[in-house]
């Protein structure tokens, strides 16, 4: 997918653990189209790699951005922060695209009980995780909704 560089802030090592979200963000270009940002715990040093790449036209010509999650933003240096923090980016509203920390931290409670369960009921119990998941954060949107903003 992407060619050999031989820049010395470019390895060959960080294009094969790069593969997957390389291929995440040319699976994302091409179902939901342009203007995208993609948040990563990487967002910098993936966009160095993702310029380099074979998919660099395609992601600009789409208008990928590239951001650093909120959380993970405060731990770079300043530059970085400029550059790739959503807070500093117009068009990504107040989102600190650390959706998947909550849901993946949500489901490590889940651990304990299905570490020694079977494959159906390690399947079973992580479906009724996430559909109490779902459902709880559709209760608390209806509440919010409800109160805070009371004539929508």
């Amino acid at each position: 997918m992407c060619p050999n560089v031989t820049s010395s802030s470019l390895s060959l090592t960080s294009f094969h653990s790069a593969k997957y979200p390389l291929a995440t963000i040319s699976k994302l270009i091409s179902v939901h189209g342009n203007d995208q940002a993609i948040g990563s715990d990487i967002g910098c040093s993936l966009s160095a790699t993702l310029a380099a790449c074979s998919i660099a036209q395609t992601a600009r010509a789409a208008n990928m951005q590239l951001v650093v999650n909120a959380f993970h933003g405060h731990a770079h240096n300043r530059m970085c922060q400029l550059q790739y923090h959503p807070l500093y980016l117009p068009g990504t509203g107040l989102e600190d695209f650390e959706t998947c920390e909550r849901v993946f931290s949500s489901s490590n409670a889940t651990a304990a009980l299905i570490r020694h369960a079977s494959h159906y009921h390690y399947v079973q119990y992580l479906e009724l995780h996430f559909s109490q998941w779902d459902a709880d954060k559709y209760a608390e949107l209806s509440m919010l909704l409800l109160f805070a903003w009371p004539d929508s």
